[in-house]
């Protein structure tokens, strides 16, 4: 990542990846994501996310999937899921 003009915060990724800013953190810290931390503020190479939005779509929602988890099976049944809070 050499210029600003390369990367994206964090509520740009999630927007462009219809995922939500912690989702994007969780795959920053886990290397899903080519990203740079600096203090708290994670700068995300736009690169990663055109190789991900490039995918097909079966893919991305593998993606997705792989990272939500529900508090119990009653609120992940009920549509109450909350991603990678749990």
């Amino acid at each position: 990542m050499s210029t600003l003009s390369n990367v994206v915060t964090v509520s740009d990724a999630a927007k462009m990846l219809s995922l939500s800013p912690q989702q994007i953190r969780n795959f920053c810290k886990n290397g899903k994501l080519a990203a740079y931390q600096s203090g708290k503020t994670w700068l995300i190479d736009k690169k990663s996310i055109f190789d991900i939005l490039s995918m097909n779509n079966d893919r991305v929602g593998m993606l997705k999937n792989n990272e939500l988890r529900a508090l119990s099976f009653f609120s992940g049944a009920m549509g109450l899921d909350l991603g990678g809070l749990c």
